[in-house]
C-alpha cells in the first residue's frame, strides 16, 4: 500500500483537509472528525485500493484499512498538516466539529485514540513474555538466570509506567501540553511520594485534604482523568495569567494543580474504576462460566458491524495492562474471527457469481489474520442471513475456549496470535489451536445451513463483478 497516496485520495474524498477536525484511529480504522459529512463520497473512498469498507457514524467517517491503520494515520495526519500549512490554517485540526458529537460515542473516540497509538509496544513486550516461555520451558534459558531477568524486567516496566505512556497519548488528542501531563502521571509513580504513606500505615494529607494510598502503575484510568481535567485547567490559566509570566507561572499552576487534584480525587476514583471493571470482568466469568465467550463471540460481529467494537478496547486494555493477559473478549474473537474464515469459505462453495466467491475468499483469508471488517462490509451486510449465521457458528466455537478459560497473553487476534497463548502453558496453547479449527469448521456448517437468497447475491454482485 502506498500509504501517501491512499491518504490522498482519503483526505480529497472527504471534502479536503478543511473539512476534516480531527484525526484518530483505532485497531483497524482510520477515524476522521468531519465538519460536513454530505461532502464525503464513501463510494470512491471504498474504490480506493487498500481501503476494506467505510462507516459513518454522525459526524465521524470510519475508513477500515485493518493492521497498517497505525501507518496510514501518521502520513494522513503529516499530509493534514503540509496542506494545512499550505493553506495557512496550520491550527485547523485543533478545533472542534461543527456538528454536536453523541457524548458517549465522543468518550469512547477518546479511549481508542489515546489506547491505540500505544499497541506496538504492549504488543512488543507481549514478544518478550512469549520469546522468555519458548526458551525456558525446554531448560534453554533458566528463568533465574540475569539474562532472563532483564529482558523480563523489559517487558515489566511497560505495564508499570503506562500512566506515563498514556499521558503521552491522551495529552496529544486534547492538545494539551504533553511534559505536564506525563509530569503528572510520574507524580503518581514517584517513589519518594509513595514513601510518604509507609505502606499505607501513614495518613498523608496535602493542605487538609487526604490522600488515599494506593499503586497506580498498571492503571488507565487515572491518568485520563487528570489529562482530561488538564484541558480544562489550562486554557483557562493561560488565558488569566499575563504574557509576561505564561512560560514560569502559568506553566508551574498547571502542574501544581493537576498534580493535586491527579493524586487527592482523579487518582483514586480512577483506581476504583479499574477494580471496578476487573471486578465487573471477572464476575461475567465467573458466574456465567463458560457461557461468557460464547455470548461475546454471538454479539462481536455485530459490534464490528456497527462500529461499536471500540467499546470492548477499554475494558481488553484494563483487563490485560493489570493482569498481564486477557481471557474474555479476545478468546471469544479467536473463535470467531475463524467463524469468519468457515463463513467465507462456505458462501465461495454455494454461489457461482465470481465476484461474491472473490470477496468471500478475500475476506475469509484477511479474517484468519484477525481482521473480520472486510467480509462483514462486502459480503455478509448484502447477503443478510450469512451475518446470522457467522453469529451463530462464533457462539458455538467459541464454547471450547469458554470451557477451558484460555488466556491470551499479547493484544493480537487471528492466526498469528496463537504464540501469545504459550504462557498460559502448553494446556492453554493446544486449545487456542483447537478454537481456531472449530471456529472454522462451525462457521462454516453454519452459513451451509442457514445460506443465503440467492437474488441478493444477483442484486448485489453483477457478472461484471459491480455493486447494483
Amino acid at each position: 500500500m502506498d500509504f501517501e497516496i491512499v491518504s490522498s485520495k482519503i483526505i480529497d474524498n472527504v471534502g479536503g483537509a478543511g473539512n476534516i477536525a480531527n484525526v484518530t484511529h483505532c485497531m483497524t480504522r482510520l477515524r476522521l472528525s468531519l465538519r460536513d459529512t454530505d461532502l464525503v463520497n464513501s463510494e470512491a473512498v471504498k474504490a480506493i485500493d487498500g481501503v476494506m469498507g467505510t462507516v459513518l457514524q454522525g459526524n465521524e467517517f470510519q475508513v477500515i484499512i485493518g493492521a497498517d491503520v497505525d501507518l496510514l494515520y501518521k502520513k494522513t495526519k503529516e499530509l493534514l498538516a503540509i496542506q494545512r500549512t499550505a493553506s495557512g490554517d496550520a491550527e485547523q485540526l485543533t478545533q472542534k466539529p461543527a456538528k454536536r458529537r453523541n457524548p458517549v460515542s465522543a468518550v469512547l473516540d477518546f479511549l481508542s485514540a489515546s489506547l491505540s497509538p500505544l499497541i506496538p509496544v504492549i504488543m512488543g513486550a507481549a514478544f518478550i513474555t512469549i520469546v522468555l516461555t519458548i526458551l525456558s520451558q525446554p531448560g534453554i534459558l533458566a528463568s533465574d538466570s540475569q539474562t532472563y531477568q532483564v529482558l523480563n524486567a523489559i517487558t515489566s516496566c511497560v505495564y508499570y509506567f503506562f500512566p506515563v505512556l498514556i499521558a503521552y497519548t491522551a495529552a496529544q488528542q486534547l492538545h494539551v501540553d504533553t511534559t505536564i501531563a506525563m509530569a503528572v502521571s510520574c507524580m503518581l509513580l514517584f517513589p519518594d511520594f509513595l514513601a510518604l504513606f509507609n505502606n499505607g500505615e501513614t495518613e498523608v494529607a496535602v493542605f487538609g485534604i487526604p490522600i488515599m494510598y494506593g499503586s497506580y502503575s498498571k492503571q488507565i484510568f487515572p491518568t485520563l482523568f487528570a489529562v482530561a481535567a488538564q484541558a480544562v485547567i489550562e486554557p483557562f490559566i493561560y488565558r488569566i495569567i499575563p504574557k509576561q509570566l505564561k512560560t514560569m507561572v502559568a506553566s508551574g499552576l498547571t502542574l501544581t494543580i493537576c498534580a493535586l487534584l491527579a493524586i487527592t480525587l482523579f487518582g483514586p476514583i480512577g483506581s476504583l474504576l479499574t477494580q471496578g471493571m476487573n471486578t465487573i470482568v471477572y464476575f461475567v466469568v465467573d458466574s456465567l462460566g463458560w457461557v461468557a465467550i460464547p455470548v461475546i463471540a454471538f454479539i462481536n460481529p455485530f459490534m464490528l458491524g456497527t462500529g461499536l467494537g471500540s467499546a470492548n478496547f477499554p475494558i481488553m486494555m484494563t483487563t490485560f495492562v493489570a493482569n498481564g493477559y486477557e481471557n474474555l473478549i479476545l478468546p471469544a474473537a479467536l473463535a470467531g474471527n475463524a467463524a469468519q474464515v468457515g463463513s467465507g469459505i462456505a458462501i465461495a462453495t454455494m454461489t457461482k457469481n465470481s465476484e461474491l466467491k472473490h470477496l468471500a475468499l478475500d475476506g475469509a483469508l484477511v479474517a484468519l489474520f484477525g481482521t473480520t471488517e472486510p467480509i462483514i462490509f462486502t459480503v455478509h451486510y448484502k447477503l443478510k442471513r450469512t451475518f446470522f449465521a457467522v453469529m451463530v457458528g462464533s457462539a458455538v466455537a467459541a464454547i471450547i475456549p469458554g470451557v477451558f478459560q484460555i488466556k491470551c497473553y499479547g493484544l493480537v487476534n487471528g492466526i498469528f496470535s496463537l504464540p501469545a497463548y504459550l504462557p498460559g502453558g502448553m494446556e492453554n496453547f493446544i486449545v487456542a489451536c483447537v478454537s481456531i479449527v472449530a471456529g472454522i469448521i462451525c462457521g462454516f456448517i453454519a452459513t451451509r445451513l442457514i445460506g443465503f437468497n440467492p437474488e441478493d447475491a444477483e442484486f448485489h454482485f453483477n457478472k461484471e463483478g459491480a455493486a447494483a
